[in-house]
């Protein structure tokens, strides 16, 4: 089974972004397409996952 996990957006630390974290340490090798992404102000978990942006 193929997992892939679709955001809006990893701008924040915010509820949305926990539950993406969450379906994250489900499903650890499933990338993350998101339309952006700034690691220094979301969760710090998220620097490990394959995240794709447009």
């Amino acid at each position: 089974m193929k997992v892939a996990i679709v955001h809006d957006e990893l701008v924040r630390k915010g509820g949305a972004e926990q539950v993406v974290l969450s379906m994250h340490k489900a499903f650890p090798n499933a990338p993350i397409y998101t339309l952006c992404y700034n690691s220094e102000r979301t969760y710090p978990e998220f620097k490990k996952a394959n995240i794709v942006t447009s």
